[in-house]
C-alpha cells in the first residue's frame, strides 16, 4: 500500500530528494526556496497494511484501487519527470549565465568571488589566472589570507570588510596587494556587497569583484607617455573637429606656425592657408579628406608673421566613442630649411660654387642637349676649352683669395662676351668651357674665341682698386667634325688648349688629329717628370758671372737640367712650365737651392771661398711664405754663409702683389742673402715700389741685349735701366752677352756684371773649378 505524505516548502528542502549531485550552488538553493515556498507536494510511499480477508472482498474496491494506485504512479512519474527537466534547463541556464559573466570578466578583466561566511571559503571565478589562483576555484579564506594578500595590506583590508559587515558602510572597498602568478605583488581594487542574512541579521554571503589596478596604471603610464612624446616632438600635433576647428595642439605648434593655443581655438585651420596656393587647392584637400580621411603632401602654410614656410603636412581622419562624431590629426612638419638645402645641394651638384657658372656635371648634360639638337637640325657644335695663362703664378704670388677673385672676374669676362644661348662653365680650377651652338663652319668658333681673347686684353678688376692682367689659352672642337660624344668633344679641345699654350699662349687652336700623338707624348713626358727625382735624372749646371771691374769671375748662376733615360735631354722651356702645371716646381726649386749650397760648401774646400751662385726662386716657393725660414734651415743644414747666396725672382712675380712681395722680401733679406730681379724689363714694374723693395741687383733681360747693337730704342732703355739700378743702389748684370761689340757697349754705360756664352757656356760643378783656373779670352768668346 502506499500512503499520501505531504511536505512543506522547508521539509520538502531537507528531503533526499534535493540532495541532488547536479545542485552544487547554495544559491539555487536560496532561489529554490523562494520558488516553492509554500507549495505542497505528496508522493507515494510504502506502508505496511493488514488486509482482512473479510473487509475487501468486493470487486468494485479492488478496481478503484487499481485506478487510484496507477494514477498516484503516473504522477509521481510525471512530478520526477518534470524535475530532471527542471534541473536539465537550469543547469543550461546556469552555464549560459556562468559563460557570460566569465566574457563580462573577460572584457572587463577583473575577477569575480563571493565569500560563505559561515564556511569561511571564498570562491573565485576569472577571465585570467592572475589574481588569486585558477580561472574557476575555491578556497579556504583564511588560507587565502595567509599566503595571497600582503601581510602590510591585512589590517586595512579586514577594517573594510568589518565596517561593511557591521553596517557602516554601504559597500566594502579595499585596496590592497595581491601575489600575483609569477611570485611579485599586484595592487587590486577589490569591491563586495553582502546579498544575504540569516534569521538574527548576521551576514551570511558577500559577493563582488576585484580589479587589477596596474592594468590601470599601465593604461595611465601609457597614456603619459603618449602625452609626453607628443609634447616634445618637434613636429607640429593639431587636432580637429570634422569642421577643421582647432581643438588641440601640441607646444611644437607655436614654434613652427607662431600661434598658441589660445590663438587657434574656435577658428579653422584656415588660418593657416597661404596665398602660395589658391583657394581651391585647399577645397581640393578637404574633398579628399572627406572621401578617404587621409591627405598626405606639402603644402604652404602662413606663419603668424605673415611669412610663408613650406610644411610637410600628414592628416588622418579618428573616430572616437560610439557615435558618428569624427575627429581630424594632423602633423605639421616645417621643411623650409631642408628645402631649401635641398635646393643649394642640387645648385651645388650643378653649378660652381664660385663663379655661379655651371660645373662640369651640368656642361655635360647641356653638351649632350647641344648635340641633339645639332643632329636634328643637321648643323655644327664648337666647344671652346679655355685656360688662363700662368694663373698658377697669379695664385702663388696674391695669395688664394686674389685668385679666387681672379677666376670670378674671368667668368664674368667670359659670360659678357658670348651670345645668350651659349653657354659658359667652369670645369675646376682655371679652366672654363664654352658651348657654341649657332657654328656653320669652323671659322665661327675661332672668331668667337678671338673675340674673348681680345676682351682679356684689359685688366680684371679684383675690387678695392685692384686689377690684373691675364691672358686665355683657347682650344675649338667640333661637332660633328672632331667627335659626336661629349667626353671626346671635351677631350679634344682640351688637346687644342695645350697646342694654343705651345705655340706661345694668348691665342687659339683648333683640333687636329695630329694632336693625340702630341698630347700621348705630353703625358708621358708628365709622368716621366714626376719620376725623374727618384731617378736621379735632375742636376745642375752653374753659368758664370764676370764682374767688368775685377775682370774675374765672381759668381755663378744655378740652372736645373733635366736628362731623361726615356725622352733624352729635355730643355728647360718644355720641362719647367710642366713642372708648373703638375705642382711639382716647388719640389725642384728647394733641390736646386739644396745642390747649389752643397757644391758651394764643396768649392769652399777647393779654395774657391769667394765664389757667390745665384738661385732661382719660383712663385709657388715665395707664395707659401715660409721661404725665409726654409733658406736658413739649409744654409745651417749645408754650413754656407748667407753672403753666398744670391735669391733671384722674377719681376712679374714681385708685382703682382708688391705690398706682400715686400714683406716675404724683407723676411728673406733678414736671413743675410743678397735679391735679385732677374729678366727686368719684360714687367711692368712701377719706380715707387722699385725702390722701396730689398733689392741688391737688377738682370737685364737678354731680349734688350742681344739687339743693342743695332737698335737705338734698345739702347736708349738699356742705358735708362742702368742709371736708374745705379741711382738706387744696385748693381746691373746683363744676361744674354755673346758678342764683343755687346760687351763694349755694357762697359761704355757701366754695367757691373755680365752673363752669357761670351763668358762661358753653364757647366756642372765638377768642370766649374777647372774652367776658373783658366784666362778668359773676352773677344773670343769660350771654347
Amino acid at each position: 500500500m502506499y500512503q499520501l505524505i505531504a511536505y512543506t516548502a522547508p521539509g520538502y528542502l531537507e528531503s533526499p530528494m534535493l540532495q541532488h549531485p547536479f545542485m552544487p550552488c547554495r544559491n539555487v538553493d536560496k532561489i529554490l526556496r523562494l520558488s516553492l515556498n509554500g507549495f505542497l507536494l505528496s508522493v507515494p510511499t510504502k506502508t505496511d497494511t493488514h488486509f482482512s480477508s473479510q473487509a475487501w472482498n468486493f470487486t468494485a474496491l479492488n478496481t478503484l484501487l487499481a485506478i487510484t494506485v496507477g494514477l498516484l504512479a503516473l504522477g509521481l512519474i510525471g512530478v520526477i519527470w518534470l524535475r530532471q527537466r527542471s534541473e536539465k534547463h537550469f543547469k543550461k541556464v546556469l552555464h549560459t549565465r556562468q559563460s557570460h559573466l566569465q566574457m563580462v570578466l573577460w572584457g572587463s578583466g577583473n575577477t569575480f568571488w563571493e565569500l560563505d561566511l559561515q564556511a569561511r571559503t571564498l570562491h573565485h571565478l576569472s577571465a585570467k589566472p592572475q589574481l588569486g589562483g585558477q580561472h574557476d576555484e575555491s578556497l579556504s579564506y583564511d588560507d587565502w589570507r595567509e599566503h595571497t594578500v600582503h601581510p602590510n595590506d591585512l589590517a586595512s583590508m579586514d577594517g573594510a570588510m568589518i565596517k561593511h559587515l557591521a553596517g557602516h558602510s554601504d559597500f566594502f572597498e579595499s585596496k590592497y596587494r595581491l601575489r600575483s602568478v609569477d611570485g611579485g605583488w599586484t595592487w587590486v581594487l577589490s569591491r563586495g556587497k553582502v546579498i544575504d542574512h540569516d534569521v538574527h541579521g548576521q551576514a551570511l554571503w558577500v559577493i563582488g569583484t576585484t580589479h587589477d589596478l596596474n592594468l590601470d596604471l599601465a593604461f595611465q603610464r601609457q597614456q603619459t607617455i603618449t602625452n609626453q612624446i607628443v609634447l616634445s616632438m618637434s613636429e607640429a600635433v593639431v587636432v580637429t573637429d570634422a569642421k577643421m576647428q582647432f581643438i588641440s595642439v601640441n607646444p611644437a605648434f607655436y614654434h613652427i606656425t607662431g600661434y598658441c593655443k589660445e590663438d587657434v581655438l574656435g577658428h579653422t585651420t584656415d588660418l593657416l592657408n597661404s596665398s602660395n596656393h589658391p583657394p581651391e587647392y585647399y577645397g581640393r584637400i578637404r574633398q579628399s579628406l572627406e572621401h578617404s580621411g587621409h591627405w598626405q603632401g606639402e603644402l604652404w602654410q602662413q606663419h603668424k608673421s605673415g611669412e610663408a614656410f613650406l610644411g610637410a603636412l600628414e592628416i588622418q581622419r579618428v573616430g572616437v566613442g560610439l557615435g558618428t562624431e569624427n575627429y581630424y590629426v594632423a602633423v605639421l612638419t616645417d621643411i623650409t630649411e631642408r628645402k631649401r638645402t635641398e635646393q643649394e645641394l642640387r645648385y651645388l651638384a650643378n653649378f660652381d660654387s664660385l663663379t655661379g657658372l655651371p660645373n662640369r656635371s651640368l656642361l655635360m648634360d647641356r653638351l649632350s642637349d647641344g648635340i641633339l639638337r645639332a643632329r636634328q637640325l643637321n648643323r655644327r657644335l664648337g666647344v671652346l676649352f679655355v685656360d688662363l695663362d700662368r694663373f698658377k703664378h697669379v695664385n702663388d704670388a696674391l695669395g688664394h683669395s686674389a685668385g679666387d677673385r681672379v677666376l670670378i672676374a674671368s667668368g664674368t669676362r667670359l659670360r659678357a662676351n658670348i651670345r645668350d644661348d651659349d653657354q659658359v662653365a667652369r670645369l675646376g680650377g682655371d679652366e672654363f668651357a664654352i658651348v657654341l651652338e649657332r657654328v656653320a663652319e669652323s671659322s665661327d668658333a675661332v672668331e668667337v674665341a678671338k673675340k674673348l681673347i681680345q676682351a682679356f686684353s684689359e685688366p680684371l678688376l679684383l675690387g678695392d682698386g685692384q686689377e690684373i692682367s691675364i691672358t686665355p689659352s683657347i682650344g675649338i672642337a667640333l661637332f660633328p667634325d672632331h667627335a659626336d660624344v661629349p667626353s671626346e668633344l671635351l677631350k679634344y679641345a682640351d688637346m687644342a688648349m695645350y697646342k694654343a699654350k705651345e705655340k706661345g699662349r694668348n691665342t687659339v687652336s683648333v683640333y687636329t688629329r695630329a694632336m693625340d700623338a702630341e698630347v700621348r707624348q705630353r703625358a708621358d713626358m708628365i709622368a716621366g717628370l714626376q719620376r725623374a727625382m727618384r731617378l736621379d735624372e735632375l742636376y745642375i749646371v752653374y753659368q758664370p758671372k764676370f764682374d767688368l771691374d775685377l775682370a774675374r769671375v765672381t759668381g755663378v748662376e744655378a740652372l736645373l737640367r733635366w736628362n731623361s733615360a726615356e725622352f733624352g735631354q729635355i730643355p728647360p722651356t718644355v720641362f719647367i712650365p710642366l713642372a708648373e702645371e703638375v705642382g711639382l716646381i716647388d719640389v725642384f726649386g728647394e733641390f736646386v737651392l739644396t745642390r747649389t749650397c752643397q757644391d758651394l760648401r764643396r768649392w769652399q774646400k777647393m779654395g774657391l771661398s769667394k765664389l757667390t751662385a745665384a738661385v732661382n726662386v719660383s712663385a709657388m716657393q715665395l707664395g707659401r711664405g715660409n721661404l725665409a725660414k726654409r733658406l736658413y734651415d739649409i744654409l745651417a743644414e749645408q754650413g754656407v754663409a748667407p753672403d753666398q747666396v744670391e735669391i733671384e725672382l722674377t719681376e712679374s712675380m714681385l708685382m703682382a702683389n708688391p705690398e706682400r712681395s715686400l714683406t716675404i722680401l724683407n723676411e728673406i733679406k733678414a736671413v743675410g742673402v743678397t735679391l735679385a730681379i732677374d729678366d727686368f724689363g719684360t714687367g711692368y714694374s712701377s719706380l715707387a715700389y722699385l725702390q722701396r723693395l730689398p733689392i741688391d741687383t737688377l738682370k737685364i733681360d737678354q731680349t734688350f741685349v742681344s739687339r743693342v747693337t743695332f737698335n737705338p730704342d734698345d739702347e736708349t732703355i738699356l742705358a735708362a735701366i742702368i742709371y736708374i739700378a745705379h741711382s738706387l743702389g744696385m748693381n746691373v748684370v746683363a744676361e744674354g752677352v755673346e758678342t764683343a761689340e755687346q760687351l763694349d757697349y755694357l762697359r761704355e754705360k757701366d754695367c757691373d756684371s755680365i752673363q752669357g756664352y761670351l763668358i762661358g757656356k753653364p757647366m756642372t760643378a765638377d768642370l766649374l773649378p777647372t774652367f776658373l783656373r783658366q784666362p778668359i779670352d773676352l773677344k773670343a768668346g769660350p771654347a
